[in-house]
This record gives structure tokens, C-alpha cells and sequence, in this order.
């Protein structure tokens, strides 16, 4: 570990003081710690050749007959995206995919794009991460 030291206001120390607390975070330099990852993993995403993780996650409408087949062919459009999914039956109508990604931040959002696109797609979320 380095140490430095960090110069702040003395509200701005206490209400920092206040997050930890209610995350209950250990220390400062924990707090800090993972502060700057969060922020370095946000402008990674914004980076479009930085390799990520991340999930996909959306809900679809099975009825739509084309949709699954159009779900199916563009997952394996992006094979070397995918890692893993899973497939969910939420009810009589409604089915959910969990999709686990590796790759460029740029190829991801255009898979999650890609999905969002079709005709039936509900919802779609995304969440990427990185190794900081």
C-alpha cells in the first residue's frame, strides 16, 4: 500500500464520515478505495476497446413467435461475447434471460442494443465491471 494524505472540508469529511458509517465501511481508506474504483470502472465503460464484465438481463414476451429465434441467432451473432445465460419462465407470457458478457464495453452495449431493438423486449438492463 502508498500512503497520502487527502485535504478536504471539514462538512464534506463529515458527511463522508456519515456514508461509511451507513454502508458500514471500516475506514477512510477503504471508503476512498472503493470510491475511485467505482469511478475508474465508470469511465472504462465510456472507453469503447476496455474489456468489461458485465450482465445483460431482460424480459420478453415468448408469445411473439419470431422473438426467441431472434434472441437465439444474435447470441450466437455474439458468441464470442457470451459466457453464459439463463432462461427463466416468469409466467404464462412473460420469460427472463440473464446473460453473462466478456468483452469490449462498446461490443456489449451494441449487444445490449441489439436486443432492445426487437419487437417483444420488455426490458433490458445492463451492469459492466472491470478488475481494478
Amino acid at each position: 500500500m502508498i500512503r497520502f494524505s487527502v485535504s478536504m472540508e471539514k462538512e464534506l469529511v463529515e458527511k463522508f464520515d456519515q456514508y461509511l458509517e451507513k454502508k458500514n465501511i471500516k475506514s477512510r481508506s477503504a471508503g476512498i478505495r472503493l470510491m475511485i474504483r467505482e469511478k475508474l470502472i465508470e469511465e472504462g465503460i465510456r472507453i469503447p476497446d476496455t474489456t468489461m464484465y458485465g450482465i445483460i438481463t431482460y424480459i420478453y414476451d415468448y408469445t411473439k413467435g419470431h422473438l426467441e429465434n431472434s434472441l437465439t441467432e444474435l447470441q450466437h451473432k455474439h458468441k464470442d461475447l457470451i459466457l453464459i445465460t439463463s432462461h427463466i419462465h416468469l409466467d404464462q407470457f412473460n420469460c427472463l434471460e440473464i446473460v453473462l458478457v466478456k468483452g469490449k464495453s462498446s461490443m456489449i452495449q451494441r449487444l445490449a442494443d441489439e436486443i432492445e431493438s426487437n419487437d417483444g423486449i420488455k426490458s433490458v438492463r445492463k451492469l459492466m465491471t472491470q478488475t481494478i
